[in-house]
């Protein structure tokens, strides 16, 4: 067995047999199925609605398939602990290069996500959305480079043991910087920093009001997805920053290493769990913050008051119809001589708008 950090950042080779890790291995398993089904969900409802179709969902959908990749590497590493995984050089490499590669795509995809909302909002262009929805197939291409180009490295530095009981590094001094680079500062601490400032431009954006629809809710739906990443996985890589700390410690006693391999079966799994409850969110966040999505199934469901806003909304819709009728029948009996301020709709303009949820919002003149 590896005598390492890559020991504990590689459950598969454990083999544990215990009920807490039986226990906790159905629940990631039960987890990840829910989080298939609502995105199956939310599959459904961006085909019925056309107007969603947008770079901001093509990512959603992409991360669907990051979530698929999950699901394979829970259903492995379950059945790992009974036994059902051949511990050969290919294997172990394929292993590491989807443990580590669907991380740094995940965080890519939402890194991407969010400063593409980022030059949306700041260029407040068509021709920009319409281009990257054009060119779209070679973001996803540079995405899956950028993966392969970053997790090459120790994919090709892991191997089968002699014994093909577990895997192992070929280069063990490199086990630390691996370590450091994939397990902590890759998929979570510099991405972090990198979506610190577009995150508060856009909320800052959004809280002003000069955000309006479609947009709005892609911006929404954006920065739910980001945040959400960073606060389920919180947990887990606080844990994994910690576990990298004690690995470069000189000096440890036998009492120091029994608490600390104590604390860490006890709480990782714990971790990943509520780490995998992020997959879960994405979804929710599209069915329940988006306008037109949440109007489809489950969306109406999962947002209480979904009903009394369109009630609400509605009202507003037939008051204001009144209120222009009136206005534009008090317009009609002034004098055609009178020189009038103000500018008169027409009543196929306004009934036209009206129709439009959009013009109920606030539009910014610049």
């Amino acid at each position: 067995m590896m005598n390492s950090v890559e020991q504990d950042e590689f459950d598969i080779q454990h083999g544990l047999h215990s009920v807490w890790a039986i226990t906790f291995g159905v629940l990631y398993l039960l987890v990840m199925s829910i989080s298939i089904v609502l995105y199956l969900l939310t599959v459904r409802a961006i085909a019925k609605n056309g107007r969603r179709e947008n770079v901001t969902y093509f990512l959603v959908l992409f991360l669907f398939f990051t979530a698929l990749v999950e699901y394979a590497l829970v259903i492995e590493e379950f059945m790992s602990r009974f036994g059902y995984f051949l511990f050969t050089n290919m294997n172990c490499q394929l292993f590491t290069y989807t443990l580590y590669g669907n991380r740094v795509l995940q965080v890519s995809i939402i890194i991407s996500m969010l400063y593409y909302n980022l030059l949306a909002v700041y260029l407040k262009t068509a021709r920009f959305e319409l281009n990257m929805k054009r060119f779209f197939p070679l973001l996803v291409l540079g995405l899956l480079f950028l993966e392969m180009l970053i997790v090459m490295k120790p994919t090709l530095n892991m191997r089968a043991s002699i014994a093909q009981q577990w895997c192992e590094f070929v280069d063990r001094d490199s086990r630390i910087i691996d370590g450091w680079l994939y397990s902590v500062l890759f998929p979570y601490f510099l991405p972090l920093v990198a979506a610190i400032g577009p995150s508060i431009y856009l909320t800052l954006r959004l809280k002003e009001g000069e955000i309006i629809e479609p947009k709005k809710s892609q911006v929404r739906v954006c920065l739910a997805v980001v945040a959400g990443y960073f606060l389920f996985y919180l947990l887990y890589f606080i844990l994994m920053t910690a576990k990298q700390v004690e690995s470069m410690m000189l000096e440890r006693s036998d009492w120091t290493k029994l608490l600390g391999l104590s604390v860490w079966f006890i709480t990782r799994p714990m971790f990943i769990l509520i780490g995998h409850g992020w997959h879960i969110m994405v979804p929710l966040a599209c069915l329940t913050l988006d306008k037109e999505l949440r109007r489809e199934w489950p969306g109406r469901f999962l947002v209480r008051e979904m009903r009394e806003f369109d009630d609400e909304e509605q009202n507003s819709i037939v008051m204001d119809s009144r209120d222009i009728t009136d206005l534009q029948g008090i317009e009609s009996e002034k004098p055609k001589n009178s020189i009038s301020q103000e500018t008169e709709m027409s009543p196929n303009f306004s009934a036209l708008m009206l129709e439009n949820r959009e013009f109920h919002h606030a539009y910014p003149v610049h």
